[in-house]
């Protein structure tokens, strides 16, 4: 007891004192419950003023470490008949501030009240998360894959535009540098016979293609496509392609008897030996859609003209449609009644004018307008065309030709 206030007294003086330096006094060890009997209502009594006691000596902030030992030998102990006493448990105090709740917190509560295990909480939260939906990638993480994707397009674009324009320059310098020679080679206005002409373009065949169907559409083609201007005169330049032995292309002028053999089918045969292989001219007037015409050099006048007599009869359907002329249409004369119906232009068999000075054989039509003619410019050259206009030329040019 003078332990237990002096403990009191210095806890009243403030003093602190070591819980290992106080010494308990030594009880007599306490008797099994199972040998004595209690009354219920005695122990109730015990518990009651032992709680009241222990409050009033020893308040529950200056409690000593004895007194503490002391109320712990007065806690009450239920028993049962026959058995051993057990500690009743007593009520603890709950704090007005709610402790923080915590994972651990959680799952100690599930543990404890729940009887759950730790094996069980871990299998429900795998459970619960096979079940849950991933989420959607953050917006952060696209963005840069989405930047590296544009970034690589456009560098493959750049890449593929850069190999498209070499590869177009490359096949244009190839074009300009290494596209085949013409088909014919150019020829000059000197080299043109009888008169000068504006301009040349050739044109050459393979034997086996110099055949009439090809060679008259071709010839046809060449005369509608002259690009001069009015008055002007172009020439067309026939030739053969062959290869020598050095693997170069040779082109052969077209010799003007087997020209006019393609040309005149029907063309009778005295005509055709009577005509000189060189020179000759073959080409295209500017006037009135392109008007063609065909210079031949003779050897006999009287025979040329005698063949050129009895040729007459089919020399229009023969040349056509590369000397044929369609005139302009006539304007009807004022004062014919326009019911009149249009007669259509009767053409008549070839008859003699004279043209420029020249004896012709023409084919008019109704109004007069001339569709062929031939005609000798001197007593070895002969001349074919549709048109006085361009015997015309053809004399003029012939008078002012240079001296050679």
């Amino acid at each position: 007891m003078e332990t237990d206030k002096d403990t009191a007294a210095s806890g009243e003086r403030g003093l602190l004192i070591d819980p290992k330096s106080v010494l308990l006094p030594k009880k007599e060890g306490a008797v099994p419950a199972s040998t004595e009997r209690v009354n219920a209502g005695i122990l109730l009594e015990q518990e009651t003023s032992a709680k009241l006691g222990g409050t009033a000596q020893n308040p529950p902030e200056q409690k000593s470490g004895a007194s503490v030992a002391e109320g712990n030998a007065r806690t009450p102990r239920t028993f049962a008949p026959g058995g051993s006493a057990e500690s009743v448990p007593q009520k603890k105090e709950e704090s007005a501030v709610r402790p923080i709740e915590t994972y651990q917190g959680d799952i100690e509560s599930l543990v404890q009240n729940k009887n759950l295990s730790v094996v069980s909480i871990a299998a429900a939260e795998a459970i619960r998360r096979s079940h849950t939906p991933h989420a959607a990638p953050e917006a952060s993480s696209i963005a840069p894959a989405t930047e590296w994707l544009n970034w690589l397009g456009g560098r493959l674009a750049m890449v593929m535009g850069g190999v498209f324009f070499f590869a177009a320059a490359a096949g244009l310098l190839a074009y300009f540098f290494l596209r085949p020679v013409p088909s014919v080679p150019p020829n000059t206005a000197a080299d043109a016979p009888f008169i000068l002409v504006d301009d040349t373009r050739g044109i050459a065949f393979a034997e086996a293609d110099f055949t009439r169907p090809i060679a008259m559409g071709a010839f046809n083609d060449m005369r509608k496509n002259v690009a001069l201007s009015l008055g002007l005169i172009e020439r067309i330049y026939p030739a053969t392609m062959s290869t020598n032995a050095d693997g170069v292309a040779v082109y052969t002028l077209i010799d003007a008897q087997k020209l006019l053999a393609l040309l005149g089918p029907t063309a009778p045969q005295e005509l055709v030996r009577t005509v000189e292989p060189a020179p000759y001219l073959f080409g295209a007037h500017v006037f009135d859609d392109h008007q063609a015409f065909l210079m031949l050099t003779v050897d006999s006048y009287e025979q040329a003209f005698a063949g050129m007599l009895g040729w007459e009869a089919t020399m229009q359907s023969d040349l056509a449609p590369l000397f044929t002329r369609t005139p302009r249409p006539h304007i009807p004369e004022e004062g014919l009644a326009t019911s009149t119906p249009e007669q259509r232009a009767i053409v008549t068999g070839f008859t003699d004018v004279v043209v420029e000075n020249h004896d012709a054989r023409v084919i008019k039509n109704e109004y007069g307008d001339i569709l062929l003619l031939w005609t000798f410019l001197d007593r070895s050259t002969l001349l074919i065309t549709t048109n006085e206009y361009t015997l015309r030329e053809i004399v003029s040019r012939i008078s002012n030709a240079p001296v050679r």
